[in-house]
């Protein structure tokens, strides 16, 4: 059997043809997944970034809330500290008010018990100034009488 040259060379074109056809598809592929692939690393990258960016944040955020949750219990330590200082100051003023009142009081009866003695002794002092009026007219009257 005798090979046609011609159509075995044109065959052997035809397949070096699908053959370069080939290789140029698989070499775009090879290049289409580098490219897919530095996508990917260059994503893992910034991924990996973000990530750490993320903890160092949270690590921020929880000293932050620590440092408030202190904060907080410090202003309660405070109010407390306050509470207790202002009933103490409120005890003292409700006591001095009491006193300040008991002195009042003694001294509205000592007012009342000084008003008394002072009547009595005006009182005392009328008295005193008619018997000597008194006195004082008999005697007028006994001299007028005697003469």
């Amino acid at each position: 059997m005798e090979i046609n040259k011609e159509l075995y060379i044109e065959l052997l074109q035809n397949e070096l043809i699908y053959e370069r056809a080939e290789h140029q598809n698989t070499i775009a592929d090879l290049e289409k997944e580098q490219k897919y692939k530095k996508l990917n690393e260059s994503d893992l990258k910034r991924n990996i970034n973000e990530k750490h960016q993320i903890h160092q944040e949270e690590k921020e955020l929880e000293k932050r809330i620590e440092f408030l949750e202190a904060l907080i219990f410090e202003l309660g330590d405070d109010l407390d500290e306050q509470k207790a200082t202002s009933k103490k100051v409120i005890r003292e003023m409700k006591k001095e008010a009491y006193d300040i009142g008991m002195v009042m009081i003694r001294q509205e009866l000592e007012n009342k018990e000084l008003k008394i003695e002072l009547v009595k002794l005006k009182e005392e002092d009328f008295e005193e100034d008619r018997k000597q009026i008194t006195e004082e007219i008999a005697k007028k009257l006994d001299a007028e009488a005697i003469s």
